[in-house]
């Protein structure tokens, strides 16, 4: 995390007088994927999403709303033969 901090606390020299008014925030996440040093091979979010559950009572109670993953791969050898992403961290015990 404090190499993620370190990262966010240099965007600000990075993106001082740039213009992002006409950008997609597909285009505003590739641009800061971009950004980050190479070892960090697999990158995964979490999203809001909108969904025709959102609208059924019971899931409105619940709190339940959708959530997409988006996962940007920046590095084919992290993917193995059967196309599935392969994590190797100290953190990852699957």
């Amino acid at each position: 995390m404090d190499n993620l901090k370190a990262f966010s606390s240099s965007l600000k020299d990075v993106l001082k007088g740039m213009n992002f008014q006409n950008s997609s925030p597909e285009k505003l996440r590739n641009f800061i994927m971009d950004l980050l040093p190479k070892k960090y091979t697999v990158i995964q979010r979490t999203f809001d999403g909108k969904s025709s559950f959102d609208k059924i009572k019971f899931f409105i109670d619940a709190d339940l709303h959708l959530h997409g993953v988006q996962v940007c791969v920046r590095d084919i050898s992290a993917i193995n033969g059967d196309n599935n992403v392969v994590i190797k961290s100290p953190l990852y015990h699957g």
